[in-house]
């Protein structure tokens, strides 16, 4: 990943972003809008940014103790490298996935090998999915008000087929190796044939990357047994992250003057956050506008609606994105960020 890359990929997020947020404000702003607004209270906008810090700060704890389980406790500052700039790369790259070569980076420094920094990797991913199952009887119960917003059943349908086919092919890596080493092999000397790729370096990577599977399937046994009070705790720590995270959607509210359920409103952010994760734009931009219009329009009156989905996404997403660039630069620039991912990434 070139320099050129993530000012591209971050232009592309800016401007779908700002096109989003536009379209959800010349929709609903009118003069009910600056009415509302003069009823606002700032100290729930204070409480938001402090919700939103310190939801960072337990996440990146939580990965410390995460890796504790492994028999390596990461320093703090390798703990915000690895979520600031993955959250950073994340918003500038399809799927949110250019930070994952950053942190296999950042976990291969610390001392682990590349199977073991996937499996924290993933297992991290694991236990934030686990925090569904916890909310899944308030999920349940809201089920018939989410089902009303038209937008995100379009994403329910679009992510139902995806994590079919991403769990089809992890449980195809994870249990059938050897298989896939054969068929990717079998593709890989087609494409030779036909002179679509020339040299070797695809096969290698192949190799590479499968044989750290067994690193990877070694690692994640240990989170089970070896280290398995470790990995309750670091699963705490992600429930209670979470948690003051949803938070800050009805927190919003109230500072915008609607009072809400507060149980309510953070389900409804908890949805709409887990189905933005696999949306192929650039950190989600622009659907995520979208989906927030469409969901929090259930809750939130139509004149404040997108100046709250504006403030929404700066809290949850817009502010992490600007502390992870500054981040992502003080730590390593452009120069070595480009070998790091260029060295973790397919060829």
């Amino acid at each position: 990943m070139e320099k050129k890359d993530i000012i591209r990929g971050l232009r592309i997020f800016l401007i779908i972003t700002i096109i989003a947020i536009i379209g959800v404000l010349v929709f609903t702003v009118n003069k009910g809008t600056y009415i509302a607004l003069g009823q606002m209270v700032p100290l729930f906008l204070l409480l938001s940014l402090f919700l939103a810090l310190l939801h960072l700060y337990l996440d990146f704890l939580r990965l410390q103790v995460l890796t504790w389980a492994l028999g390596r406790f990461i320093s703090f500052k390798s703990s915000i490298e690895f979520t600031m700039g993955g959250l950073f790369l994340g918003a500038v790259t399809p799927f949110q996935s250019g930070g994952i070569p950053l942190q296999v980076y950042i976990l291969k420094r610390e001392g682990f090998n590349i199977g073991e920094g996937t499996a924290v990797i993933l297992f991290r991913a694991v236990l934030g999915l686990g925090v569904v199952f916890v909310a899944l009887p308030g999920i349940i119960s809201y089920y018939h008000i989410i089902s009303t917003a038209q937008v995100l059943k379009s994403i329910l349908n679009y992510l139902f087929f995806f994590y079919l086919i991403a769990i089809i092919l992890l449980l195809l890596i994870l249990f059938k190796t050897e298989v896939v080493r054969k068929v990717l092999h079998k593709f890989g000397d087609f494409l030779r044939k036909i002179k679509i790729i020339k040299s070797d370096r695809p096969r290698r990577f192949v190799d590479r990357t499968l044989n750290e599977v067994s690193n990877f399937k070694k690692s994640m046994g240990l989170f089970f047994k070896v280290g398995k009070w470790k990995t309750l705790l670091s699963f705490l720590l992600t429930i209670i992250s979470m948690g003051i995270y949803f938070l800050i959607a009805p927190c919003l509210l109230y500072g915008l003057g609607v009072p809400v359920p507060i149980v309510k409103a953070a389900i409804l952010q908890l949805v709409l956050t887990y189905l933005l994760v696999f949306i192929p734009t650039p950190g989600a931009s622009g659907i995520a506008e979208l989906g927030g219009f469409s969901v929090f329009a259930l809750i939130c009156p139509k004149e404040l609606l997108g100046v709250y989905v504006l403030l929404w996404r700066f809290f949850t997403f817009y502010i992490s994105v600007i502390i992870g660039g500054f981040v992502l630069i003080r730590m390593v620039g452009f120069e070595k960020l480009k070998k790091i991912t260029n060295k973790f990434s397919p060829p």
